[in-house]
């Protein structure tokens, strides 16, 4: 939903689809020196292979300034985050590591934290849940499949310092507007670009 909304709104072309991963482009002005930036969606599951190739393909194929990361996540109970916050967490664990991952990253000025429901800052887990592996044991904020993955491979690349994570939390049960969601989410990609 959030790709389809992405693409629909920034009017992405189709670039490739394999079995792993889709890609979409689409040419913006650059707000800061008017120049034509080309942006690039890569659209992929949540598996780890599919993670690698998809981010080697577009290494190996792109001259990358920036990377975006978003998704969707889960809530632990371990603090006040709502159904349909946008976090943007800067700490990621993984119970298969004992080493965290940490980014330090801005994203613009002049907006309304309380009108985006944005939550700067907080702890991500990553990898399979289970009954071993709950995320408020961990002290997580939130959690997901696939943070973890993209980190590892981006370290590999020395690439870390051009990751932006933008996650929102996603809750059927909420009678909010997906809509209002995805503006938010969208308003703050378009501050990060």
């Amino acid at each position: 939903m959030i790709a389809e909304t992405i693409i629909e709104r920034l009017s992405m072309k189709p670039l490739e689809k394999t079995d792993l991963y889709s890609t979409y482009e689409v040419n913006r002005t650059s707000e800061t020196d008017d120049e034509n930036e080309l942006v690039i969606l890569a659209v992929c599951t949540t598996a780890k292979d599919s993670i690698s190739e998809t981010i080697t393909h577009i290494y190996e194929t792109y001259q990358v300034f920036k990377i975006v990361h978003i998704g969707l996540v889960g809530v632990s109970g371990n603090v006040d985050i709502h159904s349909w916050d946008v976090v943007l967490p800067n700490t990621f664990i993984s119970p298969e590591s004992t080493t965290p991952f940490f980014l330090d990253f801005a994203v613009g000025e002049n907006y309304d934290f309380k009108n985006f429901w944005l939550i700067l800052s907080g702890i991500c887990m990553s990898g399979e849940m289970s009954d071993d592996h709950d995320p408020e044991d961990y002290g997580a904020d939130i959690y997901d499949e696939e943070s973890f993955s993209i980190l590892e491979n981006l370290k590999q690349k020395e690439s870390l310092d051009k990751l932006v994570v933008i996650k929102w939390v996603h809750d059927e049960a909420q009678d909010i507007s997906k809509e209002v969601v995805l503006d938010n989410s969208l308003a703050i990609l378009d501050f990060i670009l």
